[in-house]
């Protein structure tokens, strides 16, 4: 049950699978905690930030739109996660090697926006902030969308690139865009 390179995996045909919330949400709050404290000491914007948790498999929306003022969930949403050694639809193996198609944890400033080939064409470049995803520039892993991700389905694994459905990447970018600090954090964790 491990993902190829194409980002599929056979026995997603077999599994009958439903897309599904996180019904314990209590770890993204204590996350957002942490990550307002974060942002205050680190200037980043402070009105709101990008959660991931890979905790949870591939048909669970594990992407958080976190209001860091309120406290609360803006907007869940599926998430792609990299097709690596060890990765599946159940199990996410991290790495901060080059070439390794492995997502990496730890927190990460959004950079600027650029072109993208796949999705709605764009993309933000991402910046590791920690020991374990110092590399996400120069692995080019960013934030993009996929035309062939279906906002009601699970995305298709990645090169360890967070890859969302167009819709959320659209909504995502309106929130930079309309942001005053644009330094925005992304926190991928399990």
């Amino acid at each position: 049950m491990s993902l190829n390179a194409e980002g599929t995996d056979e026995a997603l045909a077999e599994e009958p699978r439903h897309v599904k919330e996180v019904a314990d949400v209590s770890k993204i709050h204590r996350k957002g905690k942490e990550a307002q404290a974060f942002v205050k000491a680190n200037g980043m914007n402070s009105d709101w930030c990008i959660l991931i948790d890979f905790s949870h498999d591939l048909y669970t929306k594990r992407m958080f739109i976190y209001d860091l003022k309120a406290g609360k969930i803006i907007k869940t949403a599926l998430v792609s996660h990299g097709f690596g050694p060890g990765n599946t639809i159940d199990h996410v193996v991290f790495s901060n090697v080059p070439n390794s198609y492995c997502s990496s944890e730890g927190k990460y400033r959004i950079g600027i926006r650029s072109y993208s080939n796949w999705g709605v064409h764009f993309h933000y470049k991402m910046h590791g902030l920690e020991k374990t995803n110092s590399n996400a520039f120069k692995r080019l892993v960013v934030l993009h969308s996929y035309e062939y991700a279906e906002c009601d389905w699970p995305t298709t694994a990645s090169a360890g690139c967070p890859v969302v459905c167009d819709d959320v990447m659209n909504y995502i970018d309106s929130k930079i865009k309309a942001s005053t600090n644009k330094k925005i954090l992304l926190w991928i964790f399990k």
